[in-house]
């Protein structure tokens, strides 16, 4: 039974199910008949199958050690702030005093296909990272009228016009693209002031402190919810010495770093599945 599921995954991967699919608005409906009638499972010798499942069992389990500890060093991260900042013996103040500005983006139509300087949307922050793959374009080849809206290292992202689960979250820029990128619409900005440390403001963005705020000032609409640049400037945040914050972003940078390694194994042993895959059932 396992060799044949392997048999279905792999097909499925490879978007063998896509000729056999019922498109509906926001839905797509399988043609199981249709389906498994004409699909076809490699025949090989039942020690074979077996052989093939072990192999890909292996390493299937080893991926999902991998994502555990990427989850325990991010769980690692946030149990270091708590102990750091969490026991409420620090001054808070208006975010708004922490900003050098906070603002919305540059309004500009992006248009797929398009080139020029990127410019950065939604889904720019997919995933709680900065996605240069995922950012917008429409043609802007001179910066003259943009000089404001040019994202500097350090700068902090902030979705404000989402779903609800994801307002609020906030990204830091740390210079992922090699030319210069227009901060968008949809995002608000949060450059910040000397004395207070990006790493340290992006990750209270992720404490209950500042989620249960912002579910306070979150306004609902069909499909969508938002905050105000108004509200947000309000939300209260500890403000510890610079030399705490500077200690966490340097216990993350450690982090980081191997949790790079840990990804970059994960990016490898995924690429050796997909391979094996390809081995065993492809065409």
């Amino acid at each position: 039974p396992r060799y044949v599921f392997y048999s279905l995954f792999s097909n499925y991967l490879a978007g063998g199910t896509r000729a056999y699919e019922n498109r509906t608005t926001g839905l797509h409906n399988l043609q199981t008949d249709s389906y498994i009638s004409s699909f076809e499972v490699r025949p090989v010798s039942i020690e074979k199958q077996a052989e093939i499942c072990s192999n890909l069992d292996k390493i299937i389990h080893i991926i999902s050690l991998k994502k555990k500890q990427i989850s325990k060093m991010d769980e690692l991260v946030k149990s270091r702030f708590v102990e750091m900042f969490g026991k409420n013996e620090f001054e808070q103040i208006p975010f708004d005093s922490v900003c050098e500005f906070l603002r919305n983006g540059a309004s500009v139509k992006q248009t797929k296909g398009a080139g020029g300087y990127p410019i950065t949307r939604i889904e720019t922050l997919a995933n709680d990272v900065f996605n240069p793959d995922r950012l917008g374009y429409a043609n802007i080849t001179d910066l003259d009228g943009f000089e404001r809206y040019i994202l500097q290292k350090g700068d902090i992202l902030i979705s404000h016009i989402n779903s609800v689960a994801y307002l609020g979250r906030a990204i830091q820029y740390r210079g992922e693209v090699n030319t210069s990128v227009i901060h968008g619409m949809n995002l608000l900005c949060a450059r910040l002031k000397k004395g207070y440390n990006s790493t340290y403001v992006e990750h209270f963005f992720k404490t209950p402190m500042a989620k249960d705020y912002i579910s306070t000032i979150t306004k609902k609409a069909v499909n969508q919810a938002s905050i105000t640049t108004t509200d947000l400037k309000k939300m209260p945040i500890p403000a510890p010495p610079l030399v705490l914050q500077n200690q966490f972003s340097a216990f993350v940078a450690e982090v980081d770093k191997s949790k790079l390694a840990v990804k970059q194994s994960l990016e490898k042993l995924e690429t050796l599945k997909k391979s094996l895959m390809q081995q065993y059932f492809g065409g």
